[in-house]
């Protein structure tokens, strides 16, 4: 027969109210009384009916990550880090993933919104908090990352990528590049937007008239079409800028399939955080994202939110930083993954 709260209070020779208390930390009880509890809780393998006691207490012990693609390396490694932080307050964390379709954020916001979590954290594609206020109670427990909304008073936790990548072209400059291309994403994400705001004015900063023929603007939640990075190489650059992971990836693999060496015939810059970068990054400069960081701030902040509503909102920008191969030490290669090229 399933104990009860009541059977746990008859052997601690306690009330039921102060099991509760026990249980949900309402009230101060003094340590012996706590071990009484705990000790019968033990003896008669009692266990809590979560679904009730979260009903009484109106929250669901469950925290929503929407992510835009979650077979990016850099999403994956938030989720792991977020879940860490909020599993040790007994949360459970529900990811859903939006395939960067505005039209199904909308529908996951408003469904995990609608009383299935107690809060969420979001990596939005879209551009202005306007476009999906609507789908989203006020003063709900939400914390957006990595993309920066405009027209949004929510926390917001974001990583400056504009100095990292200004040095790192910059350091390609001083090299004697000319001729530095640049692959990117699409402009309405404020990441990929800066970022390529500071590859234009550190050309122009250093008197290079930007050659929009050597910048590639790609799908970055598709591996880059093959016969579209054939023809953007017959530009045929010094140097090249990819400005983001995924990017990295599928361009340093042409490009090494093709038969480029790194540092002797083109010198480049990307992302850290790429699929194999340990290979990558014995070859090119890298620009390395705090994500752990920003993952636990995200936990911490919607687990705050959460308790105390009307905490003050923030945003919190954090720093890429641009680290040459010179300055890291060496990994040994790994075998590179073998995709034919037609």
């Amino acid at each position: 027969m399933k104990s009860t709260m009541k059977d746990v209070a008859v052997v601690a020779g306690v009330s039921v109210a102060t099991v509760s208390h026990v249980l949900n930390n309402t009230k101060h009880i003094t340590d012996t009384i706590r071990q009484r509890v705990y000790d019968a809780i033990e003896t008669l393998n009692y266990k809590p009916n979560i679904n009730a006691r979260n009903f009484k207490m109106g929250k669901q012990q469950t925290i929503g990550f929407v992510v835009p693609d979650i077979a990016n390396s850099f999403f994956s490694t938030l989720i792991n880090e977020v879940e860490g932080v909020v599993a040790k307050q007994d949360y459970l964390l529900l990811v859903v993933n939006t395939q960067e379709n505005p039209e199904m954020e909308k529908q996951q916001l408003h469904r995990l919104t609608s009383g299935l979590v107690d809060g969420v954290i979001v990596a939005s594609t879209f551009d202005d908090y306007n476009m999906i206020r609507h789908v989203i109670p006020n003063s709900f427990p939400v914390v957006f990352i990595d993309r920066k909304l405009k027209n949004c008073s929510c926390d917001t936790i974001v990583i400056s990528n504009y100095n990292a990548v200004y040095k790192g072209v910059e350091e390609l400059i001083l090299q004697g590049h000319r001729r530095i291309g640049c692959i990117t994403g699409s402009q309405r994400l404020s990441t990929l937007d800066e970022r390529l705001q500071a590859y234009r004015n550190c050309v122009t900063e250093h008197n290079i008239e930007v050659d929009e023929e050597l910048i590639l603007s790609v799908d970055v939640t598709k591996k880059i079409d093959m016969e579209v990075l054939a023809r953007y190489f017959t530009h045929k650059m010094t140097a090249m800028v990819f400005l983001n992971n995924t990017i990295t990836v599928d361009a340093f693999g042409y490009l090494v399939h093709k038969g480029v060496v790194f540092s002797r015939n083109m010198d480049a810059v990307g992302y850290s955080d790429a699929g194999w970068h340990e290979y990558a990054i014995n070859a090119i400069d890298v620009i390395s994202q705090p994500i752990a960081e920003m993952g636990n701030i995200a936990a911490a902040r919607i687990l705050e939110r959460i308790d105390n509503p009307v905490v003050k909102k923030d945003e919190i920008v954090l720093q890429a930083v641009y680290v040459p191969r010179q300055q890291r030490a060496p990994v040994s290669p790994v075998e590179f993954p073998k995709t034919p090229i037609n």
